[in-house]
This record gives structure tokens, sequence and C-alpha cells, in this order.
């Protein structure tokens, strides 16, 4: 639903007796989720604000580094819970990133998006909490390092050869990022820069 220009909105739901959980976005405003509301006549007043801020910079080897992409997702991933989901911005001159809006009360996880970081390296995944209405909250200097090596060979239990063009996708756990790579004729993959911490490995073949 799109409000009006008095801001009202509504739906048409088909039982009054179940509560929903609604989702508020708007131009330079902080998202907000709205807990088990029930349906029905009462209107539902919903105050939203400018949000809080988040800001840090990204360091390899001392120095600042520009123009690199980070990543910031909610770190509570229940439905009910998720205003924000996940969002991206790319560092500036000075290495600084910048995260406007951010609902508070929330904890989040700030990552490097791997593809961005390249041959720079990678990045830990920091979890940060942000607190009230207008707070500015200081990541401080993040430190790019060696990436990890993941590499093995997909093996299909028949014994056939994996079907060419087959991917494999790697997920960070708590980032909103992923890498994938088409398998080599043996099936084999090999992924660098994988920053430390948990990933799924997932690959799907036909049949």
């Amino acid at each position: 639903s799109v409000t009006d220009e008095q801001g009202r909105f509504s739906f048409a739901l088909g039982d009054s007796g179940v509560r929903w959980y609604i989702r508020v976005r708007a131009r330079n405003l902080a998202p907000m989720q709205l807990h088990e509301q029930p349906a029905g006549a009462r209107p539902i007043e919903v105050r939203m604000g400018y949000g809080a801020t988040v800001s840090g910079r990204l360091l390899r080897e001392g120095r600042p580094l520009p123009g690199i992409g980070v990543g910031r997702v909610q770190a509570a991933r229940a439905a009910q819970f998720m205003a924000y989901r996940h969002d991206e911005i790319s560092t500036d001159e000075r290495g600084v990133f910048t995260f406007l809006n951010v609902t508070p009360g929330e904890d989040y996880f700030v990552h490097g998006k791997m593809e961005s970081l390249g041959k720079f390296g990678a990045l830990d995944t920091t979890r940060v909490h942000v607190r009230g209405e207008g707070s500015f909250e200081r990541v401080g200097d993040l430190v790019v390092g060696p990436g990890r090596r993941v590499a093995g060979r997909v093996v299909l239990s028949d014994g056939k050869p994996v079907p060419p063009g087959t991917r494999l996708l790697l997920a960070l756990e708590y980032a909103f990022d992923a890498q994938n790579q088409t398998l080599g004729e043996d099936g084999g993959f090999d992924l660098r820069g994988v920053p430390p911490g948990d990933a799924a490995l997932m690959v799907r073949v036909r049949g």
C-alpha cells in the first residue's frame, strides 16, 4: 500500500482475527516493522524518525581503501523483526563508509563485499548495536587481511561426470554476500578471498 496526501494507508484483509506484521519504508527515514498488528477498523498510527547513522573506515596495511563495497545486514533474521534487511554502500576516497537512516534498537553485521575486495583480501564481519534515534555509531577502523581459500570437488553418487555448466554457490552465514563458480570438468572448484567465519556450499544438478 502507498500512503495518500494525508499519510493514510489501508489493506483489505479477509480475516479480522489474524495479526499481521507490517513493514513501513519512506525516503530518508528509518524503516519500521510493526509486530502482530490486529486487523480491524481501528486505525494504526505509525511514528517514523530519521533513525541512526553507522560509519567506519576500511584500511589495508595502514592505508585507506576507497571504492570498496560494504554491506550491512540486520542480525535478527526472523521475518517479524526484519525491518531493514540489508543495504550496500561504497567507501569514499578516505576509505570511509556511512549508512544513514538506520533503524535503531537493532544489531547489525557490517561486512566487506567479496567481489569488490577482490585482490585486496577479505574483511571480518563486525557486529554493531545501534542505540536510539539520532545516535551515531562509530564502527572504527576495519582492517582488510588475507582472504581464505575454499577448494574441493563435487562428485555424483552414480559416478557420472558433473553436467557441464553446473554452478556452485558459497554463501556467508552472517553476511548478505556470496560467490559462485562454474565447476570444472572433474567437478572441481576453487574460491578465493573468503572471509573467516561460517559459510554454506550449495550446488544443484539437474535430475
